[in-house]
C-alpha cells in the first residue's frame, strides 16, 4: 500500500496514484485492490507534481488513527521538477477512526 511512481521526469520519479495489492502467490504477481489519484491536501504540495513517490503508512493503536508520511515536492522552492532541481518535504497526513 503506498504511492505508485509510474512518472519519470529529469531522472525523478513521480506518483500521481496511492495504490494498495494483495500478492497473488500462485501467478506471482501483484493483483490491484484499491488505486486512486492523490489529491493536493496541503500549501506544501505542487498541484501538477504532487509527490516524489515516496511513503509510510503507520497505524496508531493509542489514537486510533492511520498517520501517512508522504514526500511532496514543494511549491515555492521548486522551480524544476528533477532529480537535481527540486526541493522535497515530508508531510504528515492524518486520518481518524470513529
Amino acid at each position: 500500500m503506498g504511492l505508485a511512481r509510474r512518472h519519470l521526469i529529469n531522472g525523478c520519479g513521480i506518483a500521481k496514484h496511492f495504490e494498495s495489492y494483495i500478492v497473488d502467490y500462485r501467478n506471482c504477481n501483484l493483483e490491484t485492490v484499491y488505486r486512486t489519484e492523490w489529491k493536493v491536501a496541503s500549501p506544501y504540495e505542487r498541484k501538477d507534481w504532487l509527490t516524489h513517490g515516496y511513503s509510510s503508512i503507520v497505524f496508531d493503536y493509542d489514537n486510533n488513527r492511520v498517520l501517512i508520511y508522504i514526500e511532496s515536492i514543494d511549491p515555492k522552492y521548486t522551480k524544476e521538477v528533477g532529480w537535481a532541481t527540486q526541493v522535497d518535504r515530508w508531510i504528515l497526513h492524518e486520518a481518524q477512526f470513529p
